[in-house]
């Protein structure tokens, strides 16, 4: 594997995140990264794990993902980005480099810790972690929380390091959403940003705003472009007021 197989298989999006600044009103100044296959433009779970099971591969992969986001970061000096890192890419010592690359930039950038459990039987120390990322300057989120190796009781234990919950709606029904409710009183017990994602309509959109939630993520924003939003002079604004 190289920098050009890389280029040829994976390309980068950036999906918004916005918060909520009015009625059927969003800004988004943060976009979270993600790494899509040029096959069916999903993410490449199979190959992605291949390649971050050995230091070598890590290597060539971190380097060539610390080329994509750069010059976004350079370009883009109003945004903020949440870059996400699986738990076995942890075990890397590329990926400590990666961030250390990234690390100038720490202050608008968020690392979010992807709820994938380690393949590996090797332990990873997450509250060695989390502290060495937070000396870089990084925020840290805590992806899919309740879902596999993200679980309330991992938040609650690194709750200190951590500065955002992210939850995922597995619909859209009234129902679903109403059993939001322990996650936005769980960010609020531990006064924790929250961002609710695949929001796909602005209906759901609003029965969470009445709960409480004002950071989203979803469809009704985008599916994610190649670069992020309107640039560094404006911030992207969504109004859908006129519906």
């Amino acid at each position: 594997m190289n920098i050009k197989t890389l280029n040829e298989k994976f390309y980068v999006v950036y999906q918004p995140i916005v918060q909520a600044i009015g009625s059927n009103q969003f800004q988004c100044n943060e976009y979270e990264v993600l790494l899509h296959s040029k096959d069916d433009d999903k993410f490449p779970i199979d190959e992605f794990n291949i390649i971050n099971s050995s230091e070598d591969s890590n290597l060539i992969f971190m380097e060539w993902y610390a080329e994509q986001l750069i010059p976004q970061i350079k370009e883009h000096k109003n945004s903020n980005f949440s870059v996400n890192i699986n738990p076995d890419q942890w075990k890397q010592p590329s990926t400590v480099c990666f961030l250390q690359k990234l690390s100038q930039y720490a202050n608008r950038i968020t690392i979010e810790l992807t709820e994938h459990v380690p393949k590996s039987s090797c332990s990873i120390d997450f509250t060695k972690i989390l502290k060495n990322v937070k000396k870089l300057g990084f925020g840290i989120a805590l992806d899919d929380i309740t879902v596999g190796n993200n679980t309330t009781q991992f938040f609650s234990k690194h709750a200190d390091k951590i500065d955002r919950i992210k939850f995922s709606l597995l619909d859209n029904s009234i129902e679903t959403i109403q059993n939001i409710d322990s996650i936005v009183e769980l960010a609020k017990k531990f006064d924790k940003q929250l961002v609710v994602e695949r929001i796909e309509d602005l209906r759901t959109a609003n029965c969470l705003k009445k709960k409480g939630v004002c950071r989203f993520q979803g469809f009704l924003f985008g599916k994610g472009t190649i670069k992020p939003g309107l640039g560094n002079t404006n911030n992207e604004q969504f109004d859908f007021s006129m519906l």
